[in-house]
């Protein structure tokens, strides 16, 4: 596949063609396992915490969905923000997220892939099988926001990138 350009700040930049180091959906799912793993602790100890109650709710929502919701899309974005496109799951796995139109991931790209992409995922479980069926292993929200998940060694070994 050959690289597509486009103009970004009146700039030419070439799309970025990672083949060979695209994450397969197995080490994407045991990213996610882990990072769920880790969520619901992290859940667990706040809820002990602040000592919420099971049955409080908020506009017919119960407030453990909604810390739930909150602890979950807080530590995606903030592990992403923070690690340049990984969680720890990611990192255990060795898969970091990468933007496919620049050197870096965005602000933008970040929470509009943590925050809009896993409610839709959430919503729709479907949504997360799609990397099996494309080219590029992306996922639903991975189009929009011009990002794919690669193998990290593969892509340092193939592109020369230090995420340090």
């Amino acid at each position: 596949m050959e690289n597509r350009e486009v103009l970004i700040n009146n700039e030419e930049f070439k799309e970025r063609n990672y083949a060979h180091a695209y994450a397969s959906f197995g080490t994407r799912a045991i990213a996610f396992i882990i990072d769920m793993m880790v969520v619901g602790g992290l859940n667990k100890i706040i809820t002990g915490i602040i000592g919420l109650d099971p049955e409080l709710s908020f506009y017919g929502f119960a407030m453990t969905d909604i810390l739930s919701w909150a602890v979950t899309l807080g530590y995606f974005t903030l592990a992403s923000l923070i690690t340049k496109g990984q969680s720890l799951g990611k990192m255990i796995t060795g898969i970091r997220v990468v933007s496919l139109t620049s050197d870096k991931l965005d602000l933008g790209q970040i929470l509009i892939r943590e925050i809009a992409g896993r409610f839709i995922q959430n919503t729709i479980m479907l949504v997360y099988l799609l990397p099996i069926f494309t080219p590029k292993k992306q996922g639903l929200i991975d189009f929009f926001v011009d990002t794919a998940v690669v193998k990290e060694d593969a892509f340092r070994d193939l592109y020369g990138v230090d995420f340090r």
